[in-house]
């Protein structure tokens, strides 16, 4: 079959580590060594064991549990971070200590990479449960074949090696490239690096090089999923740039509805999942008795776009004007996504997964729920359909640094207009005092291209020297007040906003920091190189010290790339000059990802590492004019004593003093002081209030690459929410009826998202049906019942609730 389309998104995900050429762990010999994600399944209310931790060889709740980490990882063979394995091993580590506090857990590693926003803390909760931490590689597991307890061998921090015993073993698995993707990459023209994943350049992450296609997730390299998402986000909106307008498509009519409605019912069983616990052919008879239904069938489980498509021609021939959809994964599906209003019964989650070995209630209540639904559907007000609403087509930008710029540059090649907003007088942010990447890639060269293509474009308004001193309106129709400096303060119009305001590097005050000359951090190092104040031909030694005022108790999260950077520097030098000293002293070395292979390759240099704990600093003094660094080194053993011509400081990344801007667009700071997204892992560029979104270093300190990605996500979403919201308006919203309202306003203060007003002529309340999410919370603090949600009246609830009982 031949599809034409105009753009490629390659998302070829990743598959998991097989462990059983890895002998040494004993998985698939020993019973009782599983990995992660089965030990994910185990865990699992609908695993195998129902959620409750069991040994496979003895079905018995284990006593101690040991995690091995980088199972598949950071060998010679795979020389990368898989990036996720080090957090998702800590959450399955506090489920069971959560569910079994009992039970003693172990947490292996050789360096905890707890790089991400809020990770660091998620280390601390794991560590106050009790789950105990050991620097060490475990280079074998054994089995007492009496009991089936397992016997790892440890290396202790003096190299000796001791005899551990547990009652599981969970392998940590990494990432590997999925079958067949070389083959694929083949047939697309793509290059892959030497681990198989798909070649992208540092400055275009989502780019593979050939015009056209796009990547995402981790078929360019490992990734967790809040860079997963965010990945695919900004891949879509390439790929939207390329073949799309930024400007809606024009909106059809819809149908309308009959006054009566006639119903038609369509069971999807997709691969057996419901028939195997519900009589689908029971189900459809009783349907077919139920008021207003016209037709009743199953139908074979299709991909969503053609299934819409399909139900609809089959309504039409039975002569329904309303459709009923059970099955699986359908309840995603918009009320009136196709021609015909649709309502979907998720007959898989809701029924069939939770009543496994129950078929008769099960049958029984999937009755129950289609009835609900038709009772729903006959007894709706005549159907509203999507209507279109005016909005700016206009983005702001606040921050002109890294990630505002490629956010403007993204959004002006999809069409829209740009307000760039930038506080200070120049453009480029963070991103001027950077040399180069980490694969040596000339930053300043390619970030006046990025100016130099901003600037040129015509739809971006470049604002310098101004500040957001004002914001009103919602999403899709937001005034701002701006004010530039010497000027009077001026409204502009936007129909969403992205804070892209960035952060700074945090000024020292320890190891003697502005004391000496010879006390840097890596941002001056790096300028002062390329500038040649610093000649590394006349270096003997130069130290480096990680972590200085992150990763502690007044900043305890990661700055995630400062590793990176110092071993960029280190590198740089020793090229330089072979027979320079490096020393890096780390807690870890937080190279996640296809980064780790440069770790490897500073060591394969000589440059030394040396690892230190938190309450066991370096000690950096001056005897003479000279600097003197003072540190125990775990692997000899005692305090040793270096004399650097420099010391250079890797100072952690702070957030801008954001207080005042967060309370003025009404969002939320985390308690670092960073913006707070709405979700994690599956919202990461958006807020909880509409319109709104976030990316670069006003998020989190990232690295460039991550920026770039980040800022191309957050103008997708933004471009997304206009699109959305000038095509239609939600169905299933909030109205007042007017003559019942007090004006109150209780409803307006339950609104989560503020999608209520009171006009204040009428002494009314009003919705802004496009921010509407239909909550239901208005409705339930009405106390004179004039908030209703359009799609559940009070006729229909009272219905449905007959109908169930």
């Amino acid at each position: 079959r031949i599809i034409s389309v105009g753009a490629i998104v390659l998302a070829a995900g990743f598959e998991e580590f097989d462990a059983r050429p890895a002998t040494q762990f004993g998985y698939k010999r020993f019973p009782n060594v599983v990995t992660s994600t089965e030990l994910e399944r185990l865990l699992s209310p609908n695993g195998p064991t129902l959620g409750d931790l069991k040994r496979p060889s003895d079905g018995q709740v284990p006593r101690s549990v040991a995690f091995l980490q980088c199972v598949g990882s950071r060998t010679s063979e795979n020389d990368y971070c898989s990036s996720a394995c080090c957090l998702y091993a800590l959450k399955e580590a506090m489920m069971i200590k959560r569910k079994h506090p009992h039970t003693s857990v172990s947490f292996f590693y050789m360096d905890l990479r707890d790089f991400g926003k809020g990770y660091r803390r998620y280390y601390d909760k794991a560590a106050s449960l009790g789950v105990e931490f050991v620097r060490c590689r475990v280079p074998r597991v054994g089995q007492d074949f009496r009991n089936h307890n397992l016997q790892l061998a440890v290396i202790t921090d003096d190299g000796g090696m001791v005899t551990r015993d547990f009652d599981m073993v969970v392998l940590s698995v990494g990432q590997t490239p999925s079958p067949g993707f070389e083959s694929l990459s083949q047939v697309l023209g793509l290059k892959l690096n030497r681990w198989g994943f798909c070649q992208t350049e540092g400055f275009a992450p989502v780019e593979t090089g050939r015009e056209g296609i796009y990547i995402c997730g981790s078929a360019s390299g490992p990734r967790d999923i809040a860079d997963t998402v965010t990945g695919a986000t900004a891949a879509a909106g390439q790929a939207l740039a390329l073949i799309a307008p930024g400007k809606p498509p024009a909106i059809e009519a819809e149908l309308p509805v009959q006054d009566e409605p006639r119903i038609a019912i369509y069971v999807c069983d997709r691969g057996d999942e419901i028939s195997r616990t519900v009589d689908i052919r029971e189900i459809l008879d009783f349907g077919r008795q139920l008021p207003g239904v016209v037709h009743a069938e199953e139908v074979d489980y299709l991909p969503q776009s053609e299934m819409l498509e399909e139900i609809n021609r089959r309504a039409r021939e039975a002569g329904a004007n309303t459709i009923i959809l059970a099955g699986g994964a359908v309840t995603d599906l918009p009320v009136a996504d196709g021609e015909i209003p649709i309502e979907t019964v998720n007959l898989r989650e809701r029924v069939a997964w939770i009543h496994l070995y129950d078929g008769k209630p099960a049958t029984e209540k999937a009755k129950k729920l289609i009835a609900m639904a038709a009772e729903k559907l006959r007894r709706r007000e005549d159907y509203q359909p999507a209507k279109p609403v005016s909005v700016t087509q206009k983005i702001m930008v606040v921050g002109g640094g890294l990630a505002g710029l490629v956010a403007a540059r993204a959004l002006a090649e999809r069409g829209f207009a740009v307000e760039l907003v930038e506080i200070s007088g120049t453009l480029g942010g963070h991103a001027r005092h950077i040399r180069s990447l980490l694969d040596g890639s000339d930053v300043p060269s390619w970030l006046e291209r990025l100016i130099s293509e901003v600037e040129a474009q015509p739809s971006v308004h470049i604002r310098r020297e101004t500040e957001v001193t004002e914001v009103a309106g919602y999403a899709g129709s937001f005034r701002v007040t701006l004010r530039q400096k010497g000027s009077d303060e001026q409204p502009v119009e936007a129909g969403a906003i992205i804070l892209a305001t960035g952060a700074e590097e945090l000024q020292p005050v320890e190891y003697g920091y502005g004391e000496s000359r010879e006390v840097l951090t890596q941002r001056e190092l790096e300028e002062r190189l390329s500038a040649g104040e610093i000649k590394p031909a006349e270096l003997k030694s130069v130290a480096m010290i990680q972590c200085v005022g992150s990763r502690d108790s007044q900043r305890p999260y990661c700055s995630r790339l400062c590793c990176s950077q110092a071993l960029k520097n280190a590198i740089n030098l020793k090229r330089q000059n072979l027979n320079m000293d490096v020393t890096i002293f780390y807690r870890d070395m937080m190279t996640y990802g296809l980064s780790e292979e440069y770790y490897t390759a500073a060591r394969e240099q000589g440059i030394e590492f040396v690892r230190y704990e938190v309450d066991n600093k370096p000690e950096v003094t001056f005897d003479g004019g000279k600097l003197k660094i003072r540190a125990v080194e775990p692997v000899l053993g005692g305090e040793m004593v270096w004399q650097p011509d420099l010391l250079v400081l890797s100072p952690a990344i702070v957030p801008e003093d954001n207080a005042r801007l967060a309370d003025i667009l009404g969002v939320e700071r985390n308690e670092d002081g960073f913006f707070q997204e709405a979700e994690a892992k599956f919202r990461p560029v958006d807020f909880l209030k509409d319109g709104i979104y976030v990316c670069g270093l006003a998020h989190s300190p990232l690295n460039m690459t991550e920026t770039i990605v980040q800022a191309q996500a957050a103008a997708q979403r933004a471009a997304q929410l206009l699109w959305r919201i000038q095509s239609f308006s939600p169905t299933m919203v909030s109205e007042v009826n007017e003559r019942w309202c007090t004006g109150c306003e209780l409803c307006i203060k339950v609104c989560p998202f503020e999608a209520r007003y009171r006009d204040t002529e009428r002494g009314i309340a009003q919705v802004i049906e496009t921010l509407c999410r239909g909550c239901g919370a208005c409705a339930a603090a009405c106390p004179s019942g004039a908030a209703q949600l359009r799609e559940l009246t009070d006729k229909q609830v009272i219905s449905m609730l007959d109908a169930a009982l």
